[in-house]
């Protein structure tokens, strides 16, 4: 599908040169991963995969995540300090260590995944519904420690998963992320990262980010009737569980194209929470709806809101208030997506 960008300048399109390997600077926390997100609804199969190298931690570590939803299991693996070597990385290809995951890119984004320990494996291809985009504006110097030089899209996965006993051959609406650059993962105070899909002329994906600094980062794209739209007029809430990290679902409002959106998430499953150089993160898989649309999407979030014992930030646009004072209507009075 052709895409006509409506906001110029606030969103990048990335070619095809940025999905090939990058070379690593000489920082500890330099890293480069990929990432795989797909849905099929039809034959209730979820997936969630990460692959990443910090080729300058420890000596050289991959991340791996992988994370399976089916009728008949979840699996889950997370291994943040696999150790890999020089042939685990070349222009077009990326593994760990161990080759539980592999990636490649040929014009299409190939994914395999190979378990033996949990005998769940899969060869998945996933193809874009438009080119590679980066929406995450400013240059705080959280922006450099966290989330510089990504680009992502909408698209399909198809290919073969089995987990154990079952197999299936998957075809699904999905959503990909490449991004390279420092992740000091401790720079988040927390972060919701929402997706959805509906078709392939109307999805989003949102972003909130709290830094270590004090930067508040929050914007979306929506595509809606073959327009990408820019959107930072919106609001977040995520449902969160007992146990403060594992995520069960959640809202989005935001003004765009017009009009008011409203994006309901509903968990179709217990989330996936996964530990990365000491932040615990949550991914959830999601039925979404918005008016009489249903669709799939995700929730992932971290919280990490004291940094230790440091106060939170509290913003203008938050829920709550933190600072000493006496306050009118117009400012405690709870508005929009939080009544």
């Amino acid at each position: 599908m052709d895409v006509i960008y409506e906001s110029e300048g606030l969103v990048q399109f990335i070619g095809d040169d940025f999905e090939r390997t990058h070379t690593p600077l000489n920082d500890e926390l330099w890293q480069e991963s990929f990432v795989l997100y797909f849905w099929d609804a039809e034959r209730e199969c979820y997936a969630f995969l990460r692959l990443s190298q910090t080729p300058n931690f420890q000596g050289g570590t991959a991340q791996v995540m992988s994370s399976v939803w089916t009728p008949e299991y979840f699996y889950k693996h997370t291994d943040d300090l696999v150790p890999f070597d020089d042939s685990c990385r070349t222009e077009t290809a990326l593994t760990d260590g161990k080759s539980l995951l592999n990636f490649s890119f040929d014009g299409n984004y190939n994914w395999q995944l190979n378990d033996p320990e949990y005998d769940v494996e899969a060869d998945l291809v996933f193809t874009p519904y438009h080119q590679g985009v980066s929406y995450f504006p400013g240059d705080s110097q959280f922006v450099k420690d966290m989330i510089s030089n990504h680009t992502q899209a909408f698209g399909r996965t198809r290919g073969t998963l089995r987990v154990k006993d079952k197999s299936y051959d998957i075809d699904g609406f999905a959503w990909r992320d490449h991004s390279h650059g420092i992740r000091k993962w401790l720079s988040i105070r927390g972060h919701r990262f929402f997706c959805a899909i509906f078709d392939e002329n109307c999805y989003l994906a949102s972003v909130v980010f709290v830094g270590a600094d004090g930067t508040l980062v929050k914007s979306a794209v929506l595509v809606t009737d073959g327009k990408m739209h820019f959107v930072t007029d919106l609001d977040v809430v995520l449902h969160v569980g007992e146990d403060l990290v594992s995520n069960c679902g959640g809202k989005i409002i935001m003004n765009a194209a017009g009009k008011n959106w409203v994006f309901e998430y509903e968990p179709i499953a217990k989330s996936a929470v996964i530990m990365v150089h000491g932040l615990a993160m949550t991914e959830g898989m999601c039925r979404v709806r918005c008016g009489d649309r249903i669709g799939v999407g995700l929730t992932e979030s971290t919280n990490n809101p004291h940094a230790g014992g440091e106060p939170p930030f509290v913003f203008s646009s938050s829920p709550g208030i933190m600072e000493n004072g006496v306050y009118t209507p117009d400012e405690f009075r709870i508005k929009g997506i939080h009544v």
